[in-house]
Parts: C-alpha cells; sequence; structure tokens
C-alpha cells in the first residue's frame, strides 16, 4: 500500500508543480492539497526517514523529465548527474 499512496502523491504534487508553471494556480493548489492527503496516508505504512526520502527524489525525478518533455526546459549535465545519484540513493535505501 506504501507505494500505491506515495506514487500518487508523487505525482499529485508533480501535476501540481507544472499547473503553477503554466500559471494555473487553482488546479495547482488543488492538486497539492489532495497530493498532501496522498502523503499522509502513505507515512502510516512506512517510516517518515525512509518515505520522506522516497518522496523527494521521486519528485526531482519527474519534475526533472516533465519540464523536459513538457515545458521543453533545457536540462544541463549536472541536473542528469543529480537524478542519477538521487536514484543510486533510492537504490542503497
Amino acid at each position: 500500500m506504501f507505494w500505491l499512496f506515495i506514487i500518487i502523491a508523487t505525482l499529485l504534487e508533480v501535476c501540481g508543480d507544472i499547473l503553477f508553471k503554466k500559471n494555473l494556480v487553482g488546479y495547482g493548489v488543488a492538486s497539492h492539497i489532495i497530493g498532501i492527503f496522498f502523503w499522509i496516508v502513505s507515512i502510516r505504512y512506512e517510516s517518515l526517514s525512509r518515505s520522506i526520502v522516497i518522496f523527494m527524489v521521486m519528485n526531482v525525478v519527474l519534475i526533472l523529465l516533465l519540464s523536459k518533455f513538457i515545458l521543453n526546459e533545457h536540462i544541463s549535465i549536472n541536473q542528469w548527474i543529480g537524478v542519477s545519484l538521487c536514484l543510486a540513493g533510492i537504490i542503497l535505501i
């Protein structure tokens, strides 16, 4: 159940960030509020220290990918290296 809730929470948070970037503030706020609900439910199933790292890394990776493919932003080599290190961190956890 943890993975289901953490993935939904992450997707909603990332959607909220993209909606803010597109000037759809109301939808962005709603997405963040619903995402917070799923985040709270997810930490019932896993320790906070582990779940916050997973949540934040998934957030960083998805924001970077969606920024590249939806918003057509340039991603530097340093950002790609950072994402690779983040993913390695999740694997180690």
